[in-house]
């Protein structure tokens, strides 16, 4: 399905293997089991974006909006904005994004790499990697695997110097 301009309110777009260069995906009901979405401007009002196994590829699309759920897709990548989408999961890689604004919940994504603002998400849970993400503002729950990660960092590189300032048996780490 290649260089359509509009798809409107279908129901259902099933087993496809490539939907390429369509300017706008429009209040589809379901999008299942395509190999690759590439160079969508815009996907707007889907209630369910998934793969089962999953979409394998969402690549250079401008929007996703509005989306109630992405699921199991392998690799998102250069999306300008993911907005208001209720739920992303189990996703291996969300890279390049811009902008993931308001969504309810991202979970099980192994890596998250070089968006420059994730905002108002309630919750982000069991991500292996955030990375390069200059702002992540507004989150109700990070996990606290992250938090101690960060900790353990700090720990690591600035304990050790104090320790050599201090006597031995005063140290207090």
């Amino acid at each position: 399905m290649q260089g359509c301009h509009t798809i409107q309110g279908c129901q259902s777009i099933q087993g496809c293997q490539s939907i390429q260069g369509c300017q706008s995906i429009q209040g589809c009901h379901t999008i299942q089991g395509c190999q690759s979405i590439q160079g969508c401007q815009s996907i707007q009002g889907c209630q369910s974006i998934q793969g089962c196994p999953g979409c394998q590829s969402i690549q250079g699309c401008q929007s996703i909006q509005g989306c109630q759920s992405i699921q199991g897709c392998q690799s998102i990548q250069g999306c300008q904005s993911i907005q208001g989408c209720q739920s992303i999961q189990w996703c291996q890689s969300i890279q390049g994004c811009q902008s993931i604004q308001g969504c309810q919940s991202i979970q099980g994504c192994q890596s998250i790499q070089g968006c420059q603002s994730i905002q108002w998400c309630q919750s982000i849970q069991g991500c292996q990697s955030i990375q390069g993400c200059q702002s992540i503002q507004g989150c109700q729950s990070i996990p606290r695997r992250v938090e101690y990660l960060q900790v353990f960092v700090i720990a690591f590189i600035c304990l050790p110097a104090r320790c050599r300032k201090t006597p031995r048996p005063t140290c207090p780490y």
